[in-house]
């Protein structure tokens, strides 16, 4: 980042996501010996298949807009190297970011109640400078039937906005996630619900989409609703905004306070 190093990825904020709201959460990563992943492990179980390299992106920023650069990649994930007490957990999120995981690792997960993807990373590619860029998601389909929550930005459709149709057919719920615009949530491939985002203070968005992930199969695993989980996951969002990194991820209770004052934008 143009301020510095920062530990990030879809795992690492999902798992933060899931120890603050009260769960026991693990990660189970590739990355190399000197990573910091020990802030981490003071709140989630962190299981380093490892790596010689981490998997590491440059951010540059220019009138608002991100350019992105892969610098280094880690080895890919592999089904034995998740550990077999974690096969059986209710919640699993799958969070890839560089191509490092084959859809055949979402099998690890069969005995869970709620499997979530956010394929962010099956939807990027990168050329000879490590310049990232959009790609199609040519294994979309091999998805079907491992996952019950696909999770989606905005900026995940765009160049392909007639994807969405086939793509809200591959879990049992399709959430499009807008920004401060809020989400949309798909039941089967029919919209069940807009939930509208809570109002923020932003000073940093990075992660935001992986906690508002998190949050969402938190609380339809626990309150089978997926109206009131969408709601929830964009109280958690707005909070993650308001700090940078992992430092605005809080509380259920902050979460839910946030839910009772109902400060959306209209």
């Amino acid at each position: 980042m143009p301020s510095g190093y920062r530990l990030g990825g879809t795992a690492a904020y999902a798992a933060c996501t899931a120890a603050r709201l009260g769960l026991r959460a693990a990660l189970v990563t590739r990355a190399a010996p000197f990573a910091p992943l020990d802030a981490l492990a003071t709140e989630v179980a962190v299981y380093n298949a490892g790596s010689p390299r981490s998997t590491t992106f440059e951010n540059v920023y220019e009138g608002g807009q991100r350019r992105q650069y892969l610098h280094a990649r880690a080895q890919p994930l592999a089904a034995a190297d998740v550990p077999a007490s974690l096969r059986q957990a209710p919640i699993v999120l799958f969070g890839p970011v560089a191509q490092e995981m084959q859809p055949d690792l979402l099998d690890c997960a069969s005995g869970a109640t709620v499997r979530a993807v956010v394929p962010q990373g099956w939807l990027r590619t990168w050329d000879d400078d490590g310049l990232v860029r959009p790609v199609a998601w040519r294994e979309a389909e091999s998805i079907r039937g491992r996952c019950d929550v696909l999770v989606l930005s905005v900026d995940d459709l765009q160049g392909v906005p007639q994807r969405l149709a086939a793509w809200q057919r591959l879990a049992s719920f399709v959430v499009i996630t807008r920004g401060r615009e809020g989400a949309e949530v798909y039941a089967d491939a029919r919209l069940i619900h807009r939930a509208r985002a809570y109002r923020a203070s932003e000073v940093d968005p990075t992660g935001a989409g992986d906690v508002f992930a998190a949050a969402f199969a938190i609380g339809l695993h626990q309150r089978g609703d997926p109206v009131w989980a969408a709601d929830f996951a964009c109280a958690a969002a707005a909070c993650a905004v308001e700090s940078t990194g992992l430092d605005g991820i809080v509380t259920r209770p902050r979460v839910l306070e946030r839910m009772a004052a109902d400060d959306r934008v209209q």
